[in-house]
């Protein structure tokens, strides 16, 4: 048999080439996820049905927490079902640690036994650790290798003390749960894209964010944050809380309040003997957070000094603190209290363990821990079993953990109040009497909150609510909502919902209107200009685009961030009412779409980029891509009329509204919506200039003369008139005012700090110098349709380069459209580090299909440096010589283009 250590050394049966976390929204998939990108080999020769069965034998028998089955069909491919098969296995891992996630899908086939494998996700870093435990097990079964038990056990007690860390605290989860089945939008926000907020609390991985940008709430386990504020912090030092509650003539505990700082026993027994025993010992201060741990510390009854003093040495004094109280006998119940109102009470019951006569108390607990149903349960239970209370709770009781029970004695091991087991509680809302129900709230009342759990001792429900029959012994400003919502008996209370539903009656509270932007040219200056005109039109607006993410003037993050990422980052900006989301391909494609509905949706063109990589090979499959930005669109769809590919997309959209736009004179698919009544923006002559109008369906309404947009540069660059007619159309469909739309579009420039990269010009010089980012034959027709109007005295010089995951034809293509326009080229890389290399050296293939062209040879000159080719360029240039650069999208992709023609000229960009 084949061991572990060799198996190792053997050419792996499933490989794990990458991953990358899916935060949108992408497939069926409206949950984050994480891609894993998988090489299989052999997988013919695999029996997957065996192969599957022995390593879910494996798995249970080591862990019932494997035993949750996951309903999948399986694909007859022999790869494909390979990768289902790792879907599932790394889904019961993460369900293994609690987390509720049932989705994973075969996404994407690219031969060679390669796999893109979708997978839900709660916490990034557990399920990637999931998938290479994963990827380990499948390689030792199909190598024939003994899924040795040591080996197996280490992995798994590993894999778990990882995920204890990282796992999404149950109140959080239930917050997120609750926010989706309303249908708004939520987020988990301690992991990526969101840097941590928060340092130092018990609940490690627990902020979540129901509703976005201005409309958003944010709970820190079961705490509203902007409620936080209304805590004092009082609330958390027991003395402070009773003081309150018994100036209002609520039942309490017996108390000893003269010194409430005991860490001297001194102290402790003085006050138990004034209170008159049995007493109960707690920590003066309850903590926050505290309610959603295992172990409660809370020790008692306690009958007399001695049990005091074994109590006191057990977990108290110097710096620790006792508090000392009488002990009440009865039942603990947990009143849950929302917006002054009892939606909840369990009875709590304490953990406990029922001897057999043959094993210790140790033994048992071990037995519970390892029979456990779930991993919150489990880990419960170690914590009851590992905390020094528990041992002195067993010494008052005469026991030690290695203590052996006689058979069907029941032994607790903690008291009524302890957290952690949703099973340790029963609902009795039905059953309490009106009358507890009044003492706590009065209670709540008492503390300035109208939200809060509140523990009751109660002796005799049909007593009354009085001391020594009742007694509140705790309020809990973050009560825990698991008990409410998944109580041992007894009926559900929706807990998290009712939290939930107290800040959002609906979804509109809980949203900010979004504007999509996508297309394959043109996307960001087009949602610059949309983005302006929220701006100018008064409205505090969020962008996401491929120069970085912004609120208004205020740059957050320079980088790429046309996707999900930058969309989910400015979802939890406070400040923003509006978002513009530039949404790229290659994002759709690989982390999901950055919004789940889209109030306005545009899309600018389908052209030829990209092909033949994550699986688009044609222009229809390209256009079936950026189509799920409008089929996800319910207000408006903004579409090209000129691109028969964007005009399909209208009869797969469920948008209420649909506006065509042109830049093209006397446009026959204009014509044709105007006179059926439907929307458009299209260019006509008036009073003798070209002007942009808006038809609403019943007349044309004039919004601004082309001239007049600075961007379209006298309506010379018209592949700026196109893109100032679809962000007039994203305006009108978003309610903004015509004239507004008008006098906004006259402020926007193209200038490097606004869009950087995008006919940016360096004027002051004896020759002019633009940079632009066509990078593609549709972007390069349209800039070359712009310079054929530039009136140019002295030479032509381009600064050129192509991409190498471009096919060698279509690099020759893009050399053949620049050959006669210019007079000299100076060939370069198109950036220093590229994923795809579909042509090799790319820039000597541009130089070879000019000389084809009839270029001369010593009109070509072949810099492969980028910043080296700007300085050729700029050393070549003459009076009244026209310098066109051709760089990288945007300052982000690759930085220093303009800071090097800055350096080499001596001048400072204009803006």
């Amino acid at each position: 048999m084949t061991t572990e250590s060799e198996s190792a050394k053997a050419s792996p049966f499933v490989e794990i080439l990458e991953t990358w976390t899916v935060c949108g929204y992408i497939h069926e998939f409206n949950v984050p996820g994480v891609h894993f990108g998988l090489r299989i080999q052999r997988g013919d020769r695999v029996d997957r049905a065996a192969l599957r069965e022995r390593i879910l034998r494996g798995l249970r028998a080591q862990s019932r927490l494997f035993d949750r089955a996951l309903d999948m069909e399986f694909s007859p491919n022999p790869d494909e079902r390979i990768g289902q098969q790792f879907g599932e296995l790394v889904l019961l891992f993460q369900r293994a640690v609690d987390a509720e996630v049932s989705h994973a899908k075969v996404v994407a086939g690219h031969g060679s036994g390669r796999l893109a494998v979708l997978i839900e996700k709660e916490d990034t870093e557990t399920a990637v650790r999931a998938g290479e435990i994963v990827a380990r097990l499948m390689n030792m079964a199909a190598l024939g290798g003994r899924l040795e038990e040591t080996w197996l056990n280490d992995e798994l007690e590993g894999f778990f003390n990882y995920a204890a860390e990282r796992i999404l605290d149950d109140n959080a989860r239930l917050v997120l749960d609750a926010a989706r089945r309303q249908g708004l939008p939520a987020l988990d926000i301690d992991q990526p894209p969101f840097d941590a907020t928060r340092k130092g609390f018990t609940v490690r991985h627990g902020l979540v964010q129901v509703g976005m940008c201005a409309r958003q709430q944010r709970f820190l386990s079961s705490m509203p944050q902007a409620y936080a504020a209304r805590v004092a912090p009082w609330m958390y030092k027991r003395e402070a809380v009773m003081r309150r509650l018994l100036a209002q003539g609520i039942p309490v505990p017996a108390q000893e309040l003269e010194f409430p700082n005991k860490n001297r026993f001194g102290r402790v027994l003085r006050a138990a003997r004034q209170i008159g025993f049995p007493v109960v010992l707690k920590s003066p201060e309850s903590g926050a957070f505290r309610d959603v741990l295992p172990g409660s510390w809370v020790i008692g009854p306690i009958h007399d000094a001695d049990e005091l003093e074994k109590a006191f040495a057990c977990g108290f004094g110097s710096p620790r603190s006792a508090w000392v109280e009488s002990y009440v006998s009865g039942a603990t119940y947990r009143f849950l209290v929302i917006e002054s109102r009892v939606v909840s009470v369990v009875r709590r019951r304490g953990p406990r363990v029922v001897g057999d006569g043959i094993r210790t108390v140790q033994s048992l607990l071990e037995h519970e821990c390892a029979r456990s149903a779930s991993f919150r349960e489990r880990q419960a239970w170690r914590r009851v079993l590992e905390i020094r209370s528990t041992a002195c709770r067993l010494s008052l009781a005469g026991m030690t953990l290695e203590s052996v029970p006689d058979a069907g004695v029941p032994v607790q091991i903690d008291f009524d109040g302890c957290a952690g087991i949703g099973a340790w509680s029963d609902e009795v809302l039905d059953v309490v009497p009106a009358e507890f129900h009044r003492v706590a709230l009065d209670a709540v009342a008492a503390c300035g909150l109208d939200y809060a759990g509140v523990d009751m001792v109660i002796n005799e429900l049909g007593g009354r609510a009085v001391y020594p029959n009742a007694a509140v012994i705790s309020v809990r400003a973050e009560p825990d909502l698991l008990i409410h919502d998944r109580p041992g008996t007894g009926p559900a209370r929706d807990a998290a919902g009712l939290l939930v539903g107290k800040h959002f009656s609906t979804r509109r509270d809980a949203v900010v209107p979004i504007v999509a932007v996508t297309g394959t040219n043109g996307k960001t200056t087009t949602s610059r200009m949309i983005a302006s005109l929220f701006r100018h039109a008064g409205r505090s607006t969020g962008l996401a685009c491929s120069d970085g993410i912004y609120v208004d003037d205020r740059l957050l993050l320079s980088h790429d961030l046309a996707g999900a990422p930058g969309s989910l980052i400015l979802h939890a900006e406070p400040g923003a009412e509006t978002l513009v989301l530039e949404t790229a391909r290659g994002g759709l494609i690989k982390l999901g779409r950055p919004f789940e509905i889209a109030d306005v949706g545009v899309c600018l063109n389908v052209a030829a980029d990209h092909l033949g990589h994550d699986g688009i090979r044609t222009l229809d499959e390209m256009a079936a891509a950026k189509r799920c930005v409008i089929e996800n669109t319910k207000g408006t769809a903004v579409l090209n009329a000129e691109d028969p590919r964007c005009v399909a997309m209208a009869r797969y959209s469920p948008a209420r509204d649909l506006i065509l736009f042109s830049a093209t004179p006397g446009s026959p698919r204009i014509d044709e919506q105007i006179s059926s009544g439907g929307k458009a923006v299209h260019v006509l002559e008036h009073e003798g200039a070209e002007h942009i109008f808006y038809f609403n369906g019943a007349r044309n309404l004039p919004v601004v003369a082309v001239s007049e947009v600075p961007a379209t540069f006298n309506g010379r660059a018209r592949h700026n008139v196109e893109n100032a007619a679809a962000a007039i159309a994203a305006a009108c469909a978003s309610g903004l005012p015509i004239k507004e739309i008008g006098a906004g579009m006259k402020r926007f420039r193209m200038g490097f700090e606004t869009t950087p990269s995008r006919l940016n010009e360096l004027p002051g010089l004896p020759y002019r110098v633009i940079m632009d980012a066509a990078h593609n034959l549709h972007g390069m027709a349209a800039l070359m349709h712009y310079l054929d109007q530039e009136a140019v005295e002295g030479r032509r010089i381009l600064v050129f380069s192509a991409s190498a995951r471009f096919p060698e034809s279509y690099v020759r293509e893009m050399a053949r459209l620049v050959a006669a326009r210019f007079d000299r080229f100076i060939c370069k890389k198109y950036r220093e580090q590229e994923p795809y290399h579909d042509s090799e050296d790319p820039w000597l293939i541009l130089r070879d299909e000019l000389l084809r062209n009839h270029v001369a040879a010593d009109a070509v000159s072949v810099v492969p440096d980028p910043k080296e080719a700007i300085a050729a360029a700029v050393d070549m240039a003459g009076p009244g010589d026209l310098v066109v650069l051709l760089v990288p999208a945007g300052n982000s992709l690759e930085p220093g283009f303009w800071q090097e023609l800055e350096r080499v000229t001596g001048l400072k960009a204009a803006v």
